[in-house]
């Protein structure tokens, strides 16, 4: 969700809020994503900013990550925004619309 909100990709964005209120997730956590969450949260966000801004994880942010969530975690949070960049400028260049179904359900209940 942060590569979403950092890219500006309303179809990211969109498909995962709904996907993200399916698992449970309330709508004022999907709202510190875009903004400054604490926690686990906030340790990831300050991760996609640091490799959108940096091309890289500082020590600091890697260790953390590293002690809370495992060394696995650094290389698929790494990929993961890595895919979900592609991804985003894929779907914006394409100006690919947001699934209808998607549309209606967030229409219904905005975040």
């Amino acid at each position: 969700m942060r590569v979403a909100h950092r890219m500006g990709s309303a179809y990211e964005w969109t498909h995962h809020v709904s996907r993200a209120r399916i698992l449970g997730i309330s709508d004022v956590r999907i709202r510190d994503m875009s903004a400054t969450p604490t926690g686990e949260d906030g340790l990831i966000a300050r991760a996609v900013d640091a490799l959108f801004d940096e091309a890289c994880l500082p020590p600091d942010i890697e260790r953390a990550i590293s002690a809370a969530m495992g060394t696995k975690a650094v290389f698929d949070l790494i990929a993961t925004v890595g895919f979900y960049c592609v991804l985003g400028c894929i779907l914006m260049t394409f100006n690919t619309p947001i699934d209808e179904g998607v549309a209606v359900e967030i229409e219904k209940q905005p975040l």
